[in-house]
């Protein structure tokens, strides 16, 4: 049965969106100009996870996840209407693989899992859309050796891993201090 979202969650989902756009903000501008296949999905996976998992530890309703990605990729849409593609379709299809195996947040295995597998499931979205709207094959899409893109995607997955973990301890203490019900 589906939840119905309060004006407080779409209010704290608004507010996780913004914290995966100034996470972004901080940290890419660092990185960009190395223009290296994934590197900026590496330095914010571990943000988006954390994030995510305190989003979805706070909100357990199926769609969090969707809407706190869409309303990122909104801001990100100003810089690449590709961009909002991603992450829509990277929050989406984490969770709808998360919900498929739980059936529901409730299960903190879940919550762990869609926030885990989120920026990782960006990483190849971003391939094929690039081929869909560019043209082209992978190879041409992925440039570099097959051992440093098989890199990019252990380290994001790891990095991904590791926030999500942060988050669930950080998310459990507040929700024994009482400030995250």
């Amino acid at each position: 049965m589906l939840q119905k979202f309060t004006v407080k969650n779409f209010i704290f989902l608004a507010l996780i969106a913004a914290a995966f756009t100034v996470s972004g903000m901080l940290t890419i501008p660092f990185i960009m100009s190395l223009g290296l296949y994934g590197l900026p999905h590496m330095v914010t996976a571990p943000f988006y996870a954390f994030f995510s998992t305190i989003a979805l530890m706070k909100v357990r309703k199926p769609g969090s996840l969707f809407i706190a990605g869409t309303l990122n990729g909104l801001v990100l849409f100003m810089m690449s209407p590709m961009m909002l593609l991603m992450q829509m379709s990277g929050s989406l299809l984490s969770e709808l693989i998360a919900l498929l195996l739980f059936k529901g947040y409730e299960d903190k295995r879940a919550v762990f899992l869609a926030s885990s597998l989120y920026i990782p499931l960006v990483l190849p979205l971003g391939v094929i859309f690039n081929m869909l709207i560019k043209g082209g094959t992978p190879a041409a899409i992925l440039t570099g050796e097959w051992w440093a893109i098989a890199l990019v995607y252990v380290v994001a997955i790891t990095l991904s891993i590791l926030g999500a973990l942060l988050g669930k301890k950080i998310g459990t203490e507040l929700q024994k201090a009482g400030k995250l019900q």
